[in-house]
């Protein structure tokens, strides 16, 4: 039974997954926006110096681009996305009448996650394409808030939001001991505005930056409860952390046990 493009694109999401659309042919536009507004927050925007700049202050799940605006823009674009650490994590669907060998190398190069070619736009296609690309990303943010425990270098799949969280956690592990750890820390450590930076680690976690420290610090305690004979008061400390009462019950919520008991069920 075939499916229509309606269909495949209901989301099983709380809030509707949000489309970057950069498309200039009018009549394409309008099909593609009929097709996606039931199901996601399209912003529509119809050339790439708009798009630059809705970014900075913007963030999306998705970026699809019409290379008719033109091809060699369209590819520029995609590598500029990639190339920048706070959008690198963003898939980009792309699709062009252009059937050549010489497009689909070129696509290749520009890292587009996707890229549909043919006269017309197959909309089943582009609906099952763009659907399977947002489940993906869905599906690393999941294992990333399933894994607290491992070690950072294995919290991503892809290489680059691998380096990405590298630096972050680097930077809120060497400070966890500090209680005023917080954003305007982090964004000045690493020179990102808090707005990038919360689109960035929202994104590619699933977590605001504040619950990013808090999961951190409650990390931290955990292995240094596991891994060495300390109290939960001296551990406490360690990790920034300044009440008893809130330390306790923040990591009972978590693990599911006290801080005093946590050393038993390892």
């Amino acid at each position: 039974m075939s499916l229509s493009s309606k269909e495949i694109l209901q989301p099983n999401r709380v809030q509707k997954p949000s489309v970057l659309l950069v498309c200039g042919n009018l009549e394409l536009k309008d099909v593609i926006l009929d097709t996606l507004r039931d199901s996601y927050r399209v912003k529509l925007v119809e050339n790439f110096s708009l798009a630059t700049d809705v970014l900075t202050e913007n963030s999306f799940n998705i970026i699809v681009i019409d290379t008719s605006l033109s091809i060699s823009k369209s590819f520029w674009f995609s590598k500029w996305l990639k190339s920048n650490v706070l959008l690198d994590h963003i898939p980009v669907l792309a699709f062009s009448q252009d059937l050549s060998e010489e497009a689909q190398v070129d696509a290749a190069a520009a890292q587009v996650d996707a890229f549909l070619t043919g006269e017309r736009l197959n909309i089943v296609l582009f609906s099952l394409v763009l659907k399977n690309l947002l489940d993906a990303t869905e599906k690393q943010r999941l294992w990333y808030s399933k894994n607290y425990l491992k070690e950072t270098h294995q919290l991503s799949t892809g290489k680059k939001d691998e380096a990405f969280l590298i630096s972050l956690t680097r930077i809120v592990n060497a400070n966890i001991d500090n209680s005023d750890l917080d954003v305007n820390f982090v964004c000045r450590e690493m020179g990102i505005s808090r707005t990038n930076l919360y689109n960035k680690v929202k994104t590619v976690t699933g977590m605001s930056m504040a619950v990013f420290i808090r999961e951190n610090r409650l990390n931290m305690a955990a292995r240094l409860l596991t891994d060495q004979d300390m109290q939960a008061n001296e551990v406490m400390s360690m990790v920034g952390i300044q009440s008893h009462s809130y330390f306790s019950k923040a990591f009972k919520k978590k693990f599911g046990v006290s801080p005093s008991s946590f050393g038993n069920h390892k």
